[in-house]
């Protein structure tokens, strides 16, 4: 299958896939998630919530406990009036019951009365008459209780000045419904008397359903309508702020409650699109059509912060009045099966006075949910948008990349939508979108999987066929490395033992030693026993360790001044040093004309051993990796490494100047601004190699290279004590051991060294350029030492960094070399503004 018809396939099913999603969001299939992960937000969003308001509510100790029901008005008089000495901000009655079925009844009353003050007593003779005008006087006596009950209520919540009550209405199904005329009594309530028209658009019309009557709605400070309208799913996410009666609006109750609680009059309350409800002070967050998305308040525990009374507590004195001080006092129905209850996003099931806590702590705090406007009919365009990104940018990449790349995008979005809420109250309908991100993104993996099955066409017997074929291309141009590497990909049977066994022959005739001993050794694993593999392994083993060294017992290099046969661009001219790891020499290349520092460690004669030489081997190339990635002004640069003749090969840059070792001894030390600059830019140059996670482990004045002309610093020998690793913990007479002796104290307790090993090593090289003498801190150990101490006629600050380096606890030491940079940039100044 070619890559073009891979990517075609891929992008029709993608396409395929926006197609479903934009159907699913066009249908409100999506919306349910969307809901899911607000109801997560929700529940996740945690809110500090002063206590200002408590609830009373009728719950069954309160049903059994009355007497001629829980309907009677006597038990609202009495719980008012209970109420009052304790002086509470507010009184709402969300109970709606009392009264609101009696208005009726008055009415027709009053008319009775004025048809008895108008007839003829005379005609009492007629029987049937008499009846009908007692019935109607008996009648027309209970309507005069209950009106005189209205007036005594209404006069006594009058002087209160506190209270407010609640109307509830129902939704107007059609324009053709007649639309009641109100009462100038509760028209003061409303918001607005203009014209229908005029009002805002998108609120509910509702129906007066309960209402209380005039003689005590113009009494009370206000009145709110109660409406609890759930979503879809029959949970309860937001609540309108105003509804539309006739010709008038009216507040919602809980935005009446929280308007009077800061003293805002109704008068004041002004629903214009973009604007605060009252000019300049009171913005809510609200959407298009004037609906709050409330915050629901509740603690690590899930529980609700409102405190709850039983009314029955309250008649009965149980409760003290001092409780309900200055706080907003909400009573309404509880009681199970007495009032419906609402499921909301916390998963707890809540009645309407329940509900209107959460609203009215919403309004007072500002904390409601906030959905920008853009979103409402964003859902398809963000659809859209990672549908183009999905079919036009993703097949191009890598489909591992692509894939992983989208579902993390996707999940972190998703999350980030959570956080959201959390933390800035904004809601960004997100979980679809994020959704088809993610699941276009594992359809363009699978694809990816299916595309890479298919191409795994060519058996392997002629994978193996075609390895064997460049192997031995690869020999005869004696690429001898590349040959063996193509041979071990092959299944060792007969034929390829007898082509590795010819190579490791071809090998050594050469002069290619140490590959033909990797050849032997890895047939002497897999085939033991194989031909004369083991015989000719001892013999150039023995051949290679007796001619390790020469008659002095120096080191032996094989590598005289002369031709380099695998690097044959260079020429060795002169030896500049010698080191415990090694000789450098001064080289030429002969190609480019310049001179350059080669370096040769005896691997082979170090680790006479097979395995401990393998070793040596790998932890060489490791080294050469880590040396080759450094760039930086004050690192010698790497150019090129080489294994030729068991001995390690490191060509670098060619830098003027000779090692700072000569510069730490009494009478050639240097001026003190000068070992400052040295400081700096090695602890730069540690920095920039601390950062691509590269350690020195050996940092000595020999490693450091200064030039007295330019005062410029050049490190070297990075990372060279990880051949440290190839020694035997048996072998405590190797030559490399003496190493240890200048290493931080960590590193000689066994521990591997870090950032922190090389601050303690530059530290002890600062030491040294000062006072010319070897840190005493290294000749005991470190616990029972403390560190080197300046002469007298140091900075204290130079003073003090210096005995930060040298702390013997690495935790106590600086945590990298910018902040070692950054005190002696201090250091500097302060002596300079000093």
């Amino acid at each position: 299958m070619t890559a073009t018809r891979f990517f075609s396939k891929t992008r029709l099913m993608l396409l395929l896939l926006t197609t479903c999603f934009l159907l699913a969001d066009r249908f409100g299939l999506l919306a349910s998630l969307e809901r899911m992960t607000y109801d997560l937000g929700v529940r996740f969003s945690l809110r500090p919530m002063a206590q200002r308001i408590i609830q009373i509510g009728v719950d069954s100790r309160s049903l059994a406990a009355m007497e001629q029901g829980f309907q009677d008005p006597r038990y609202d008089m009495r719980l008012i009036r209970a109420l009052a000495p304790g002086n509470p901000r507010l009184v709402v009655d969300t109970r709606g019951i009392g009264f609101e079925d009696d208005q009726t009844a008055m009415e027709i009353l009053i008319e009775a009365k004025k048809k008895l003050d108008s007839s003829d007593f005379q005609s009492r003779a007629d029987r049937e008459l008499a009846q009908t005008l007692f019935d109607l006087e008996k009648k027309l006596a209970e309507g005069m209780q209950k009106i005189d009950r209205s007036l005594e209520y209404g006069r006594f919540v009058g002087g209160m000045g506190n209270v407010i009550l609640s109307i509830r209405g129902i939704p107007r199904t059609s324009d053709s419904s007649p639309r009641i005329p109100l009462r100038r009594e509760f028209l003061k309530h409303a918001l607005s008397t203009m014209e229908a028209g005029s009002l805002p658009t998108g609120m509910p019309e509702l129906l007066l359903l309960q209402a209380p009557p005039p003689e005590i709605a113009k009494h009370v400070l206000a009145l709110g309508m109660l409406s609890v309208e759930p979503d879809s799913d029959s949970v309860v996410r937001s609540s309108p702020l105003g509804h539309r009666v006739g010709e008038a609006f009216f507040p919602s109750l809980a935005l009446s409650v929280a308007a009077r609680s800061l003293n805002i009059q109704t008068s004041e309350i002004k629903f214009q699109p973009g604007r605060s409800i009252v000019p300049g002070t009171w913005d809510i967050s609200r959407g298009f059509s004037d609906t709050m998305l409330t915050f629901f308040y509740h603690d690590a525990q899930g529980q609700s912060p409102f405190p709850m009374v039983s009314l029955i507590d309250v008649l009965e004195d149980k409760v003290p009045v001092a409780t309900f001080r200055n706080q907003i006092v909400l009573i309404g129905d509880t009681a199970p099966g007495l009032i419906p209850r609402y499921p909301t996003p916390l998963g707890q099931p809540l009645a309407p006075v329940e509900l209107l806590a959460h609203e009215v702590a919403t309004l007072l705090n500002q904390d409601a949910f906030k959905r920008p406007s853009w979103t409402d009919e964003s859902g398809w365009i963000m659809i859209v948008s990672v549908g183009a990104a999905l079919v036009l940018f993703m097949p191009w990449l890598s489909p591992f990349i692509g894939g992983v790349t989208g579902m993390g995008v996707a999940v972190l979005g998703w999350i980030g939508a959570i956080h959201l809420m959390m933390h800035h109250s904004l809601w960004i309908p997100w979980t679809g979108p994020a959704l088809f991100l993610f699941s276009g993104s594992a359809l363009i993996l699978a694809t990816s999987r299916e595309k890479r099955r298919r191409d795994r066409v060519v058996p392997r017997s002629e994978m193996e066929d075609g390895n064997k074929m460049l192997g031995l291309a690869l020999q005869g141009q004696e690429a001898f490395s590349l040959a063996f590497e193509r041979f071990r990909q092959c299944r060792l049977d007969e034929s390829t033992l007898e082509m590795l066994h010819h190579l490791a022959v071809v090998c050594a005739e050469t002069g290619c030693f140490p590959e033909s001993i990797e050849i032997l050794e890895y047939l002497e694993q897999k085939s033991p026993g194989y031909r004369d593999c083991g015989q000719r392994l001892a013999e150039m083993r023995a051949t290679i360790s007796a001619g390790a060294t020469g008659d002095d017992g120096e080191p032996h290099v094989a590598l005289i001044p002369g031709k380099l046969e695998l690097l044959d661009r260079y020429r060795l001219e002169e030896e500049l040093g010698r080191g415990l790891f090694g000789t450098v020499w001064n080289g030429i290349d002969d190609t480019q004309h310049r001179e350059v520092a080669i370096k040769i460690i005896p691997l082979q004669e170090r680790f006479p051993d097979g395995t401990a030489f393998s070793r040596a081997k790998s932890l060489f190339g490791r080294m050469a990796d880590q040396c080759q990635s450094l760039r930086h002004p004050n690192i010698i640069r790497t150019e090129e490494t080489q294994i030729l003749d068991g001995q390690g090969i490191v060509v670098m840059e060619r830098c003027p100047g000779q090692s700072l070792a000569r510069h730490v001894t009494p009478g050639q030390l240097l001026p003190l601004p000068t070992v400052i600059q040295i400081v700096a830019k090695a602890a730069m140059a540690l920095d920039h190699a601390h950062r691509l996670r590269i350690v020195h482990g050996n940092l000595k004045p020999e490693n450091i290279i200064h030039d007295d002309v330019t005062q410029e610093i050049k490190l070297t020998g990075f990372a060279q004590y990880l051949l440290l690793e190839a020694i035997s913990e048996d072998d405590r007479q190797h030559p490399w051991h003496r190493v240890n002796s200048l290493l931080a104290p960590e590193q000689r307790s066994g521990n591997i060294p870090d950032r922190r090993s090389d601050i303690h090593a530059l530290g002890r090289i600062f030491s040294q350029l000062i006072t010319g003498q070897t840190d005493p801190a290294m000749a005991t150990p470190p616990e029972h030492s403390p560190p080197a101490s300046t002469p007298a006629s140091i900075p204290d600050c130079l003073d003090r960094i210096i005995h930060k380096c040298l702390e013997p606890q690495p935790e106590n030491r600086y945590p990298g070399c910018i902040e070692l940079a950054r005190d002696l940039v201090a250091c500097i100044k302060s002596r300079i503004n000093g």
